[in-house]
């Protein structure tokens, strides 16, 4: 969702939208772990329980939603940073040899991207994975 957001994003967003999203997305990545951990408590387990009728709604599918939502703007603000960082000229030769705008994106775009796209998802994961151990404590 994280690569799909920012494609859409970086290429196919109306300016007004993009300059009013980046913002936004930037502001979540500033967001305290502890915020998304006390919002998915307040919110998240209450409304499992009650939709699943379990005793408590704690549970690996809230702790789950809770760090896919957390690491989600980390990956979008990288990765449009990285589909920016391509040459435009790549971008224009593959529509000037005929292909369409997809296959551009799918066949030049991301491959020219994809050391910072995953350099994204690398550093979300390790901001996953240091908040996955903080709550493995408790």
């Amino acid at each position: 969702m994280g690569l799909l957001g920012a494609i859409f994003l970086a290429k196919a967003a109306p300016a007004p939208l993009r300059h009013i999203m980046r913002p936004a997305v930037d502001l979540y990545v500033a967001i305290p772990s502890v915020v998304y951990g006390y919002i998915g408590l307040t919110l998240l387990v209450p409304f499992l329980r009650e939709v699943s009728g379990a005793a408590t709604g704690f549970g690996v599918l809230a702790a789950s939603m809770v760090l896919a939502i957390m690491i989600l703007p980390t990956i979008l603000s990288l990765s449009v940073d990285a589909i920016h960082a391509v040459p435009n000229a790549m971008e224009e030769a593959s529509l000037a040899l005929g292909a369409t705008w997809w296959q551009t994106i799918w066949h030049v775009i991301l491959p020219a991207a994809a050391p910072g796209i995953l350099t994204s998802i690398v550093l979300a994961m390790a901001r996953a994975g240091r908040e996955r151990r903080w709550l493995c404590r408790c």
